[in-house]
């Protein structure tokens, strides 16, 4: 009798184990859609690692614990992520170069610094995914062209603060921060300036530049219109260099440049005719895209 009794606890006990180790048609199918990702992934692949994780999300916690190829899909977004990561950063990088620049666009100098980080990705990567990474051959033309950008800002910065330092000769004031909006306008390259200072006692104060000029040889126009590079208050929030400069201008490489320039100031009645344009634009219409100087 005891043996019996054994025999069908024996049974009963394995109908429950099996029963416990048993996978639901769901289970199945989503090790199916993680199979059918294949080894190869790449871009390609979004499509059907969408399809798999979406399954698995759906699955119960329990039927979860049973999908026995998850570890696969895991790896398979991770790749792919990477890869269409560093595709969307390159592409960014060399549609951006040649666009207009604003607060709503992009980092100039942020994406110069993300440069070496991409290519050390891009030499990782086998020779089939390299092949899936769109514009990598156009990347170096677009970083030595941002690098311009950076340059050429860093030029006009310097212009920016020697007019800032002949205007307030002798005043004792201390330049601790520039900020630049640089924009593209057909193929010219605008720049808006912004600086913080400090006077005798400390204080800080904001100077903003309310017309944008073009290059660096604009010093005697900066000394001759101080009223609309050095204003108090910027033309509109987006001129607000200081909160969305997309150049980073070296504060202590652009006074150190200034302080080698030599000028030969112009009285403000001898200003160039595209300043005081720049003035009357600034006045009727205070926007970006209406403020010019030359």
């Amino acid at each position: 009798m005891k043996k019996i009794i054994l025999a069908i606890f024996v049974i009963v006990l394995s109908a429950v184990l099996l029963t416990a180790c048993g996978k639901t048609e769901a289970t199945k199918q989503v090790e199916a859609l993680i199979k059918a990702i294949g080894s190869d992934v790449g871009l390609e692949s979004e499509e059907a690692i969408s399809a798999a994780q979406e399954a698995y999300d759906n699955l119960t916690d329990e039927e979860k614990d049973k999908v026995g190829n998850y570890k696969k899909l895991e790896k398979a977004k991770e790749k792919y992520d990477k890869l269409a990561g560093l595709n969307d950063y390159i592409a960014q990088m060399v549609d951006s170069a040649g666009t207009s620049f604003s607060k709503d666009d992009f980092d100039v100098s942020g994406l110069i610094g993300q440069y070496e980080e991409m290519v050390s990705v891009y030499e990782g990567l086998k020779d089939d995914e390299k092949a899936q990474i769109v514009g990598f051959d156009q990347l170096e033309d677009a970083v030595a062209q941002l690098k311009d950008y950076d340059t050429a800002a860093q030029e006009a910065a310097a212009a920016y603060v020697k007019g800032f330092m002949e205007v307030y000769k002798g005043k004792g004031y201390t330049i601790t921060a520039v900020g630049c909006i640089k924009q593209i306008r057909e193929d010219k390259e605008y720049h808006f300036f912004s600086l913080t200072y400090k006077d005798k006692e400390g204080v800080e104060h904001n100077a903003y530049s309310t017309a944008r000029f073009v290059g660096a040889n604009v010093i005697n126009t900066i000394i001759a219109r101080p009223d609309i590079f050095f204003a108090a208050e910027p033309a509109t929030e987006d001129t607000d260099c200081l909160k969305y400069g997309n150049v980073a201008i070296d504060v202590e490489a652009a006074v150190a440049a200034a302080e080698k320039m030599t000028v030969d100031a112009v009285p403000a009645s001898t200003a160039a005719p595209e300043t005081t344009q720049a003035a009357e634009e600034t006045t009727a219409e205070p926007a970006a895209e209406t403020t010019t100087a030359g």
